[in-house]
Protein backbone atom coordinates (compact mmCIF):
# COMPACT_ATOMS: atom_id res chain seq x y z
CA UNK A 1 0.00 0.00 0.00
CA UNK A 2 2.67 2.34 0.98
CA UNK A 3 4.71 1.44 -2.16
CA UNK A 4 1.44 2.54 -3.94
CA UNK A 5 1.04 5.54 -2.53
CA UNK A 6 4.91 6.65 -3.48
CA UNK A 7 4.04 5.89 -7.47
CA UNK A 8 0.86 7.75 -7.13
CA UNK A 9 3.05 10.91 -5.56
CA UNK A 10 5.89 10.30 -8.10
CA UNK A 11 3.57 10.45 -11.01
CA UNK A 12 1.85 13.36 -9.89
CA UNK A 13 4.99 15.06 -9.16
CA UNK A 14 6.09 13.70 -12.78
CA UNK A 15 3.08 15.41 -14.28
CA UNK A 16 3.10 18.65 -13.21
CA UNK A 17 6.67 18.94 -13.97
CA UNK A 18 6.10 17.99 -17.30
CA UNK A 19 3.87 20.77 -17.61
CA UNK A 20 5.72 23.40 -16.43
CA UNK A 21 7.88 22.04 -18.98
CA UNK A 22 5.93 21.83 -21.63
CA UNK A 23 4.15 25.46 -21.20
CA UNK A 24 7.93 27.07 -20.64
CA UNK A 25 8.77 25.63 -23.93
CA UNK A 26 5.27 26.70 -25.79
CA UNK A 27 6.13 30.25 -24.46
CA UNK A 28 9.84 30.58 -25.47
CA UNK A 29 8.97 29.42 -29.06
CA UNK A 30 9.70 31.98 -31.18
CA UNK A 31 7.34 31.34 -34.06
CA UNK A 32 4.01 29.67 -34.98
CA UNK A 33 5.57 26.69 -36.48
CA UNK A 34 7.55 25.92 -33.24
CA UNK A 35 4.59 26.23 -31.10
CA UNK A 36 2.59 23.65 -33.44
CA UNK A 37 5.60 21.31 -33.52
CA UNK A 38 6.24 21.60 -29.73
CA UNK A 39 2.41 20.36 -29.56
CA UNK A 40 2.78 17.80 -30.98
CA UNK A 41 5.76 16.58 -30.06
CA UNK A 42 4.68 17.04 -26.52
CA UNK A 43 1.08 15.19 -27.30
CA UNK A 44 3.90 12.48 -28.73
CA UNK A 45 5.35 11.95 -25.33
CA UNK A 46 2.55 12.09 -23.40
CA UNK A 47 0.07 10.21 -25.01
CA UNK A 48 1.67 6.76 -24.84
CA UNK A 49 2.04 7.64 -20.78
CA UNK A 50 -1.64 8.39 -20.99
CA UNK A 51 -2.31 5.00 -21.84
CA UNK A 52 0.09 3.47 -19.55
CA UNK A 53 -2.00 5.20 -16.57
CA UNK A 54 -5.46 4.39 -17.88
CA UNK A 55 -4.18 1.08 -17.74
CA UNK A 56 -1.87 0.38 -14.97
CA UNK A 57 -4.77 1.94 -12.84
CA UNK A 58 -7.91 0.34 -14.44
CA UNK A 59 -9.69 3.58 -15.01
CA UNK A 60 -12.02 3.40 -17.75
CA UNK A 61 -13.35 -0.20 -16.45
CA UNK A 62 -13.66 1.68 -12.59
CA UNK A 63 -15.96 4.10 -14.58
CA UNK A 64 -18.11 1.10 -16.62
CA UNK A 65 -16.56 1.95 -20.03
CA UNK A 66 -15.61 -1.80 -20.25
CA UNK A 67 -19.31 -3.32 -20.38
CA UNK A 68 -19.72 -5.84 -22.93
CA UNK A 69 -16.56 -5.21 -24.66
CA UNK A 70 -13.19 -6.62 -25.02
CA UNK A 71 -10.84 -4.06 -23.58
CA UNK A 72 -7.86 -5.32 -24.95
CA UNK A 73 -8.84 -4.88 -28.57
CA UNK A 74 -10.09 -1.06 -28.45
CA UNK A 75 -6.46 -0.65 -26.34
CA UNK A 76 -4.80 -2.10 -29.13
CA UNK A 77 -7.20 -0.20 -31.64
CA UNK A 78 -6.93 3.05 -30.06
CA UNK A 79 -2.79 2.75 -29.88
CA UNK A 80 -2.25 1.78 -33.17
CA UNK A 81 -4.84 4.25 -34.63
CA UNK A 82 -3.39 7.38 -32.60
CA UNK A 83 0.23 6.10 -33.21
CA UNK A 84 -0.80 6.51 -37.43
CA UNK A 85 -2.10 9.76 -36.47
CA UNK A 86 0.66 11.22 -34.84
CA UNK A 87 3.28 9.55 -37.50
CA UNK A 88 1.41 11.20 -40.12
CA UNK A 89 1.17 14.70 -38.71
CA UNK A 90 4.86 14.23 -38.57
CA UNK A 91 5.48 13.52 -41.42
CA UNK A 92 3.08 16.64 -42.71
CA UNK A 93 4.99 18.88 -40.36
CA UNK A 94 8.66 17.70 -41.42
CA UNK A 95 7.42 18.26 -44.82
CA UNK A 96 6.22 21.86 -44.57
CA UNK A 97 9.10 22.61 -42.83
CA UNK A 98 11.79 21.60 -45.22
CA UNK A 99 9.39 23.18 -47.97
CA UNK A 100 9.34 26.09 -45.89
CA UNK A 101 13.23 26.39 -45.24
CA UNK A 102 14.07 25.73 -48.73
CA UNK A 103 11.95 28.58 -49.69
CA UNK A 104 13.51 30.95 -46.98
CA UNK A 105 17.28 29.83 -48.30
CA UNK A 106 15.65 30.60 -51.47
CA UNK A 107 14.77 33.97 -50.76
CA UNK A 108 18.17 34.54 -48.88
CA UNK A 109 19.60 33.84 -51.63
CA UNK A 110 17.84 35.67 -54.04
CA UNK A 111 17.81 38.71 -51.74
CA UNK A 112 21.71 38.73 -51.56
CA UNK A 113 22.22 38.58 -55.39
CA UNK A 114 20.19 41.42 -55.59
CA UNK A 115 21.49 43.47 -52.81
CA UNK A 116 24.72 43.02 -54.84
CA UNK A 117 23.85 43.59 -58.24
CA UNK A 118 23.12 46.80 -56.46
CA UNK A 119 25.93 47.64 -54.66
CA UNK A 120 28.27 46.62 -57.80
CA UNK A 121 25.69 49.17 -60.02
CA UNK A 122 26.75 51.67 -57.74
CA UNK A 123 30.12 50.81 -56.88
CA UNK A 124 32.78 53.73 -57.09
CA UNK A 125 35.99 53.25 -57.72
CA UNK A 126 38.86 55.99 -56.63
CA UNK A 127 42.21 56.77 -59.42
CA UNK A 128 44.57 58.30 -57.63
CA UNK A 129 47.42 61.10 -58.90
CA UNK A 130 50.50 63.07 -56.68
CA UNK A 131 51.52 66.08 -57.95
CA UNK A 132 53.39 68.73 -56.31
CA UNK A 133 50.78 71.23 -57.29
CA UNK A 134 50.42 73.93 -54.47
CA UNK A 135 46.60 74.51 -53.67
CA UNK A 136 45.38 77.84 -52.53
CA UNK A 137 43.05 77.65 -49.30
CA UNK A 138 39.61 78.73 -50.06
CA UNK A 139 36.64 79.88 -48.16
CA UNK A 140 34.79 76.63 -47.89
CA UNK A 141 38.09 74.79 -47.21
CA UNK A 142 38.03 72.35 -49.92
CA UNK A 143 41.48 73.50 -50.46
CA UNK A 144 42.69 73.56 -47.11
CA UNK A 145 46.33 71.93 -46.46
CA UNK A 146 47.22 69.22 -43.51
CA UNK A 147 50.06 70.04 -42.01
CA UNK A 148 51.36 67.67 -39.57
CA UNK A 149 55.11 67.87 -37.67
CA UNK A 150 57.31 64.42 -36.70
CA UNK A 151 58.49 66.79 -33.54
CA UNK A 152 61.90 67.04 -34.76
CA UNK A 153 63.18 70.66 -34.52
CA UNK A 154 66.73 70.00 -35.47
CA UNK A 155 65.65 70.00 -39.30
CA UNK A 156 63.76 72.92 -41.20
CA UNK A 157 62.61 70.90 -44.29
CA UNK A 158 59.69 69.44 -45.09
CA UNK A 159 57.60 67.26 -47.51
CA UNK A 160 55.31 68.66 -49.52
CA UNK A 161 53.20 66.83 -51.81
CA UNK A 162 49.11 67.37 -53.43
CA UNK A 163 47.15 64.03 -53.94
CA UNK A 164 44.45 64.06 -56.34
CA UNK A 165 41.36 61.30 -56.02
CA UNK A 166 39.42 60.58 -59.13
CA UNK A 167 36.42 58.91 -58.88
CA UNK A 168 35.76 56.59 -62.25
CA UNK A 169 33.54 54.08 -60.95
CA UNK A 170 29.92 54.26 -62.08
CA UNK A 171 28.32 56.20 -58.84
CA UNK A 172 28.58 59.04 -56.51
CA UNK A 173 30.89 58.56 -53.96
CA UNK A 174 29.17 59.84 -50.52
CA UNK A 175 31.66 60.07 -48.05
CA UNK A 176 35.55 60.24 -48.32
CA UNK A 177 37.80 59.77 -45.01
CA UNK A 178 41.46 59.47 -44.87
CA UNK A 179 44.19 57.38 -42.70
CA UNK A 180 47.59 58.49 -42.55
CA UNK A 181 50.69 56.37 -41.57
CA UNK A 182 54.04 56.75 -41.35
CA UNK A 183 57.59 56.61 -39.50
CA UNK A 184 57.58 60.27 -39.40
CA UNK A 185 54.71 60.68 -37.36
CA UNK A 186 54.01 60.17 -34.07
CA UNK A 187 51.15 58.27 -34.01
CA UNK A 188 48.11 57.53 -37.33
CA UNK A 189 46.29 61.02 -38.19
CA UNK A 190 42.63 60.66 -39.35
CA UNK A 191 40.95 63.21 -41.40
CA UNK A 192 38.09 63.64 -43.67
CA UNK A 193 38.95 64.75 -47.17
CA UNK A 194 36.96 68.05 -46.86
CA UNK A 195 33.68 69.82 -45.57
CA UNK A 196 31.34 67.80 -48.35
CA UNK A 197 33.64 64.70 -48.52
CA UNK A 198 31.32 63.54 -51.23
CA UNK A 199 32.97 62.82 -54.97
CA UNK A 200 30.75 62.92 -57.99
CA UNK A 201 31.22 60.36 -60.96
CA UNK A 202 34.18 61.92 -62.98
CA UNK A 203 34.94 64.19 -60.79
CA UNK A 204 38.30 65.28 -59.06
CA UNK A 205 39.43 66.20 -55.59
CA UNK A 206 42.65 67.42 -54.62
CA UNK A 207 44.65 67.66 -50.99
CA UNK A 208 47.43 69.09 -49.93
CA UNK A 209 49.84 67.20 -47.39
CA UNK A 210 52.78 68.97 -45.71
CA UNK A 211 55.35 67.01 -43.12
CA UNK A 212 57.25 69.54 -41.50
CA UNK A 213 60.73 69.00 -39.85
CA UNK A 214 62.09 66.24 -42.09
CA UNK A 215 65.57 65.48 -42.74
CA UNK A 216 67.13 64.23 -45.91
CA UNK A 217 66.40 60.72 -46.70
CA UNK A 218 63.91 58.04 -48.14
CA UNK A 219 59.83 57.81 -46.24
CA UNK A 220 57.47 56.05 -46.61
CA UNK A 221 54.21 56.94 -46.08
CA UNK A 222 50.53 54.90 -46.04
CA UNK A 223 47.07 56.37 -46.82
CA UNK A 224 44.29 54.65 -46.15
CA UNK A 225 41.42 55.84 -48.20
CA UNK A 226 38.04 54.49 -46.57
CA UNK A 227 34.75 55.39 -48.54
CA UNK A 228 30.93 55.10 -48.56
CA UNK A 229 29.05 54.17 -51.45
CA UNK A 230 25.54 55.98 -52.30
CA UNK A 231 23.93 52.42 -50.56
CA UNK A 232 26.02 53.33 -47.21
CA UNK A 233 28.34 50.28 -48.09
CA UNK A 234 31.80 51.39 -46.70
CA UNK A 235 35.35 50.28 -48.34
CA UNK A 236 38.77 50.77 -47.86
CA UNK A 237 41.67 51.16 -49.90
CA UNK A 238 45.55 51.44 -49.14
CA UNK A 239 47.66 53.39 -51.09
CA UNK A 240 51.86 53.19 -50.39
CA UNK A 241 53.83 56.19 -51.24
CA UNK A 242 58.19 56.27 -51.28
CA UNK A 243 58.91 60.23 -51.09
CA UNK A 244 62.78 61.32 -50.99
CA UNK A 245 63.61 64.71 -49.21
CA UNK A 246 67.30 65.81 -51.12
CA UNK A 247 69.09 68.92 -51.45
CA UNK A 248 68.38 68.99 -55.31
CA UNK A 249 66.46 71.61 -56.32
CA UNK A 250 63.63 71.03 -58.99
CA UNK A 251 63.04 73.97 -60.77
CA UNK A 252 59.84 72.92 -62.39
CA UNK A 253 57.98 71.67 -59.23
CA UNK A 254 59.66 73.97 -56.84
CA UNK A 255 60.32 71.11 -54.59
CA UNK A 256 62.73 69.41 -53.37
CA UNK A 257 60.45 65.94 -53.13
CA UNK A 258 60.75 62.78 -55.16
CA UNK A 259 58.05 60.67 -55.43
CA UNK A 260 59.85 57.62 -56.18
CA UNK A 261 56.91 54.67 -55.65
CA UNK A 262 52.94 54.50 -55.35
CA UNK A 263 51.57 51.35 -54.96
CA UNK A 264 47.71 51.15 -54.69
CA UNK A 265 45.80 47.62 -52.88
CA UNK A 266 42.75 46.89 -54.62
CA UNK A 267 39.46 47.60 -52.59
CA UNK A 268 37.88 46.00 -49.45
CA UNK A 269 34.28 45.99 -48.70
CA UNK A 270 34.05 46.13 -45.10
CA UNK A 271 31.35 44.86 -42.68
CA UNK A 272 30.63 48.22 -40.89
CA UNK A 273 31.48 51.97 -40.96
CA UNK A 274 34.79 52.76 -39.36
CA UNK A 275 34.91 53.36 -35.45
CA UNK A 276 37.21 56.57 -35.69
CA UNK A 277 34.56 58.68 -38.30
CA UNK A 278 32.25 58.82 -35.05
CA UNK A 279 34.66 60.53 -33.64
CA UNK A 280 35.23 63.20 -36.48
CA UNK A 281 32.08 63.85 -36.63
CA UNK A 282 31.70 64.46 -33.21
CA UNK A 283 34.67 66.66 -32.91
Amino acid sequence: MFSKIIQIILTVIIFIFSVKLFIKGYKDSKSDFEKVLYIMLSVAIMFPLFVYYLDRYNIPSRFGYTENIISSNWVDILTNYSATIISTLFSAVFLIFVTFKQMNETYNDNLKLNNEAQRIQNLPFLQYNFTYERLEDDIFGENQKWIFSNQDDNNNKSIDFTMEIENIGLNTVRKVYLEVKSDLLDKKEYLELCNQSNIEKNQKKKKEFIIMNVANGTYKIEIVVYYQDLLKNWYKQKVYLTISLTNIYDSKTHNCNQINLVIVDDEEQLSREPVFIKNIENS
